[in-house]
């Protein structure tokens, strides 16, 4: 466990950097929200959407796999900087994403309940189609706003992961003031021909705001994200902080030389020791092959076994769980519901902030936490198999369990996630490079396998209205 004095004394080292500009770094958190505020947005407001959505507790299946699909943003990015590197770019990349985040937050909030038969059911149409781009948008951040980043010196770095992971907290708290509803079922309509009826109001719901002003308010997050970075290339307070590229190139030569080695190249080797200058080429290399490839190999199990684990945890945590999350929380209540979604984002933010004053690099503890939230994840999944009557839907014990445990999974699997990440980078490039294909192929797995479960052979069940 790192030391209380060992926490205080980087926050200090840190805040008497004299290199550091406070206004450039509050610029870069506020660059940030827009990573992945869209979707963390969407995912604590879905216990007010399902309410009102024709697939009902189906909803969150859809918009996992609309999600992972989104993920040919990325590509799409890639694949243009590489062939068009002088047009496609972060400075071209950042204000067309950031653009269409905005706008898709816009259009949300006019359109969110609007519907359409697709093969004689009616389906959400505009919120898939705008969910969507917003998932891109937020995929792409991931790449391109850090990348940005390398116009900046290292340390403003945190800055970055501040803003990212304000992103799931900003959403969260303005959900939990929007309120819970009053659970009624009033947002079952029937009679969708008449849009006035078909309207949300909030005041009949027991909300404050309705979903219109929760997507507004996502719209106020991606423009604030836009001027940000435009502060952060116009603004001279902000352009002296911008590292010369001259300085760097030894660095990118570097970097690059580290980027095409493969995996194990960048794992230590044992120094060597008794070496005599005269002993041949064979005589030196043949016996400390064998004990240099034997520790590359322990290493490379090592990490492949970490890999593994990311795959498997975010094969949970953005595949399995937010799938059936309706089912594992609505049977005890909209209040329920509302609290997990909100709560358990609240956790696993406040998480990624400790996490970056108390790293863990230890492959032990990483599985072990793994486990637990292997664990809880298997009983959440076993009360939505059990839905609408899972045990104890009667009690405020049974709500007051899946909210407790809601929270706690929240918190292992952001630090899970950040500290295998830490070990990655520890390891080098292409180490964290597979680390992220990790993370996309488990997400991806989870959504997959659950889609049909849900929405096809109808494993979990729904309350009848």
């Amino acid at each position: 466990m790192v030391k209380t004095e060992t926490i205080i004394s980087r926050w200090r080292d840190f805040l008497s950097n004299n290199n550091v500009s406070w206004p450039t770094y509050v610029l870069i958190c506020l660059f940030g929200l827009g990573s992945w505020v869209a979707v963390n947005g969407l995912w604590v407001e879905l216990p007010v959407l399902v309410k009102d959505s024709p697939e009902g507790w189906n909803l969150p299946s859809y918009l996992t796999v609309i999600i992972q699909l989104a993920n040919v943003g990325p590509l799409i990015y890639a694949i243009g900087n590489h062939f068009a590197p002088k047009k496609v770019h972060e400075k071209t990349a950042i204000p067309f994403i950031v653009s269409v985040g905005a706008v898709a937050c816009a259009l949300l909030g006019f359109y969110w309940n609007k519907t359409s038969y697709i093969g004689g059911d009616k389906h959400s149409t505009a919120l898939f189609i705008l969910s969507f781009f917003l998932a891109i948008v937020d995929c792409t951040s991931s790449v391109v706003f850090l990348t940005f980043m390398s116009l900046f010196p290292s340390f403003y770095l945190s800055a970055l992961f501040v803003g990212e992971t304000s992103s799931g907290l900003l959403p969260a708290f303005v959900a939990l003031g929007q309120g819970i509803g009053s659970g009624s079922g009033s947002y079952n309509t029937t009679n969708a021909t008449n849009s006035s009826s078909h309207q949300h109001t909030a005041k009949d719901d027991g909300l404050r705001f309705g979903p219109e002003g929760f997507f507004f308010f996502l719209f106020s997050i991606m423009v604030v994200c836009g001027l940000a970075f435009l502060a952060l290339i116009y603004l001279p307070v902000a352009k002296r902080q911008h590292v010369m590229k001259i300085t760097l190139t030894n660095a990118h030569t570097k970097e690059s030389d580290d980027e095409t080695q493969p995996l194990c190249e960048d794992f230590p080797k044992p120094a060597r020791s008794g070496h005599d200058p005269t002993t041949t080429q064979d005589s030196y290399v043949n016996p400390k092959h064998s004990s240099c490839q034997s520790v590359r190999d322990e290493m490379n199990l090592k990490i492949i076994f970490l890999l593994c684990i990311q795959a498997w945890i975010n094969c949970l945590s953005n595949g399995v769980l937010p799938s059936i999350q309706a089912y594992a929380s609505e049977p005890y209540g909209d209040k329920t519901y509302h609290l997990v979604a909100t709560l358990s984002s609240i956790a696993s933010a406040l998480t990624c902030f400790a996490a970056l004053w108390i790293p863990c690099s230890s492959p032990t503890l990483v599985t072990v936490l793994a486990s637990i939230y292997t664990v809880l994840s298997g009983y959440i999944l076993i009360l939505a198999s059990l839905s609408p009557t899972p045990p104890l839907y009667n009690s405020d014990l049974g709500s007051a369990l899946i909210i407790f445990i809601s929270i706690i999974s929240g918190i292992l699997i952001s630090f899970t996630k950040l500290s295998i990440c830490t070990i990655m980078r520890n390891h080098g490039y292409r180490a964290l490079f597979w680390c992220g294909v990790s993370i996309q192929t488990g997400s991806f797995i989870g959504a997959i396998v659950m889609f049909p479960l849900v929405n096809i052979l109808k494993v979990f069940h729904q309350a009848k209205s």
